[in-house]
């Protein structure tokens, strides 16, 4: 794991204390308002189907946990958008049809719930419980993905990359094969900055604050989750934007990770039974 002093002093010009509080949104009442076309430079002949996939995506994120919730989409969708913004430079992004990165990013979310769905079908179907190796699950939600997008006559040359972009964006499918998802971001570019998004929600003080919705069992749980999977992240970030982003988000968990340690240790007033 990186040294939280050497990765101080590595990003010293990236990470600026906190001068003055900002007031927040309300906790009460979620921010639901739509991905705004203009913003996404969805033209007019898209509208139709990008607002009932948008409409869509709001309602069936409902049925996720808080942390996967139609904010958590806003964000991936936005940060994936700005991160395409600022490659759109790069030779390997030239081709890149700018209505993927928006909508594998909307879906990004759905793959598993879509899985699960289906999994349960085929349960009650069958009687049988249901197990796929990791391959298939991946080839199982991007037909999910991709059905659900044709539904709402989501053209196939957008349908057909996002699916597939947003069944690719897992940590545990690129850890078991990185050459595949390396090949993937070859053939469909896109790929990095959606993954970027998705994995940047994990880090920083928005990762941490999903981890604390996430966290079933002790307080520090979390950190073990840090150790073992997010402290990878950073090296994982396929663009410029997502690999400085995501090392400035990573010292902030650095930081968090030797706080909670320290503010937690009562051993000095424990003894062993």
């Amino acid at each position: 794991m990186p040294g939280l002093e050497s990765m101080r002093r590595r990003l010293s010009s990236i990470a600026k204390p906190v001068t003055h509080t900002t007031t927040p949104p309300s906790h009460t009442h979620p921010d639901a308002r739509l991905l705004e076309p203009d913003f996404f430079n969805i033209d007019a002949e898209d509208l139709t189907w990008f607002n009932k996939v948008n409409l869509a995506v709001r309602r069936d994120t409902e049925k996720l946990s808080i942390a996967s919730d139609y904010m958590h989409i806003q964000r991936v969708a936005v940060s994936a958008w700005n991160l395409y913004q600022a490659d759109t430079s790069q030779p390997w992004a030239g081709d890149i049809d700018s209505r993927t990165v928006v909508v594998a990013a909307l879906v990004s979310s759905l793959g598993a719930l879509m899985y699960a769905k289906e999994c349960e079908k085929h349960k009650k179907a069958f009687k049988t419980q249901r197990v796929d190796t990791a391959e298939a699950v991946q080839i199982i939600q991007n037909d999910l993905l991709f059905d659900f997008l044709r539904s709402f006559n989501c053209p196939p040359d957008v349908a057909g990359p996002s699916a597939l972009i947003a069944s690719l964006v897992s940590f545990s499918g690129e850890i078991k094969d990185k050459g595949k998802i390396q090949d993937h971001c070859e053939a469909y570019p896109a790929l990095r900055f959606v993954q970027d998004a998705v994995r940047l929600e994990e880090l920083g003080c928005v990762g941490i604050a999903r981890l604390g919705v996430q966290n079933k069992g002790t307080i520090l749980e979390m950190l073990h989750v840090m150790d073992t999977k997010l402290v990878h992240y950073p090296g994982l970030m396929k663009t410029k934007g997502g690999r400085k982003e995501g090392e400035r988000r990573w010292i902030q968990m650095l930081e968090f990770r030797e706080g909670l340690i320290s503010q937690t240790d009562c051993s000095i007033g424990l003894k062993s039974d």
